[in-house]
């Protein structure tokens, strides 16, 4: 992320096609990247995960408790996580998927209260007028295949993300 306070270490290890359960597996990986002595420069967790869980037979409720008990679990390792809400998607240009945009917002709306307690900061790309609204991974403007945003996308989330993770660093 451009403009980030010097020193800084932002961790975000993307796989295609993450779900909860790949983050929950691979933990130990993430948490093998921390030093022993954090004490240099603060490390930044970015999670990411949702979008490839809705839609299905998922239990909020389970689905955000176990969610908590990750992010709290980095935390406990010394990260400070930073965890993005979920933006929309139309899963390859779909029809739209209601039981995917319920689990969505209702998640969303669950993590936005989480700073302080599960997570160090929340990056609430779910919120943001252009890229949160349900139709805009309709418009090839901010997204690629009705899921992934491109350029112009990435460029207005990284408007939301760098300044809350430079908060994180001071």
């Amino acid at each position: 992320i451009p403009n980030l306070l010097a020193g800084t270490a932002v961790y975000v290890p993307a796989y295609y096609g993450n779900i909860l359960a790949a983050l929950e597996d691979r933990a130990w990986k993430v948490d093998e990247v921390l030093p022993a002595d954090l004490t240099a420069k603060a490390y930044v967790l970015s999670v990411m995960v949702g979008t490839n869980d809705f839609g299905n037979t998922i239990s909020v409720e389970s689905w955000t408790g176990r969610l908590a008990t990750y992010c709290q679990a980095r935390r406990a390792k010394g990260w400070k996580v930073a965890l993005a809400t979920t933006l929309p998607s139309h899963h390859n240009q779909q029809p739209y998927d209601t039981t995917f945009e319920t689990q969505r917002l209702a998640v969303n709306a669950i993590t936005r209260g989480w700073t302080g307690t599960n997570v160090d900061a929340v990056l609430d790309f779910g919120a943001d007028l252009v890229m949160g609204d349900a139709s805009a991974p309709l418009s090839t403007t901010y997204y690629i295949d009705g899921t992934h945003p491109n350029l112009a996308g990435h460029a207005l989330l990284e408007a939301i993300a760098r300044p809350i993770i430079n908060d994180l660093l001071t």
